[in-house]
């Protein structure tokens, strides 16, 4: 990936039978949309590019999703990531809260939910994300984070985002900062973690039409986001 794609962009990240149908969909479907695709098999890749199944085939399953308003990452910790959460994979390796020009993905916000146990407190990387939940900062050890951060030459990541008590709070807030004007348009993901991209749960703006294929098959269809009373989101990944 060289640069910035123009116009609507759907990621697909899994080029088998799921993704790389959702790839012929969108090409078939919805001209204008570009499709950016990755599998962790280069093999897998090397048949996807010969099939055309998407417009770009990314060696990084981070150029794939190369621009997104807000990603949703459930946990950040140090058995994820020396530095909480993996900088590739969130675009922001050089820059706590930009990627560089030449850096790819392009994530305009990051929304970190909660704190792994493993870390037991230490939430160096949380300084990189826009939004955490209240709940991370009560379970955070300030003092070893700050260790940790400056031990790393690295104080900012040490920094404590603005944050809510509940997923519903942060998610309105992002919205409004996104600069969109209809839900629809949102391009958001949700992650468990920067470790574990298997599966990805993307915003209605990252889904080709697929209805009336008798080629595809679905692992969910389109769905609201689940709430509990408190207004927290429902976990999604075991």
């Amino acid at each position: 990936m060289t640069g910035p794609v123009d116009g609507p962009r759907v990621g697909v990240c899994g080029l088998g039978l799921i993704g790389g149908s959702i790839g012929l969909a969108v090409r078939d479907h919805l001209p204008g949309v570009v499709t950016c695709g990755y599998d962790i098999d280069p093999a897998v890749r090397r048949r996807a590019a010969e099939r055309r199944l998407a417009d770009t085939i990314c060696e990084t399953a981070e150029e794939a999703v190369a621009d997104a308003d807000l990603v949703i990452i459930d946990r950040i910790g140090k058995n994820i990531s020396g530095s909480g959460l993996d900088t590739n994979v969130v675009g922001r390796k050089f820059n706590d809260k930009l990627a560089g020009e030449n850096e790819w993905p392009k994530v305009h916000q990051i929304y970190v939910r909660g704190l792994t146990e493993q870390s037991a407190g230490n939430a160096a990387g949380i300084g990189i994300a826009e939004y955490c939940r209240s709940q991370l900062v009560r379970e955070m050890d300030v003092e070893k984070t700050r260790i940790n951060c400056l031990t790393a030459l690295h104080i900012t990541a040490a920094a404590i985002p603005v944050h809510w008590e509940t997923d519903r709070e942060v998610l309105q807030v992002a919205a409004g900062q996104s600069g969109r004007q209809l839900p629809e348009q949102l391009r958001w993901m949700w992650i468990p973690d920067t470790l574990h991209l298997g599966e990805v749960i993307c915003s209605e703006a990252y889904l080709a039409e697929t209805t009336g294929r008798n080629d595809l098959s679905i692992i969910e269809p389109l769905a609201e986001l689940q709430w509990d009373a408190a207004g927290q989101l429902k976990e999604a990944f075991t």
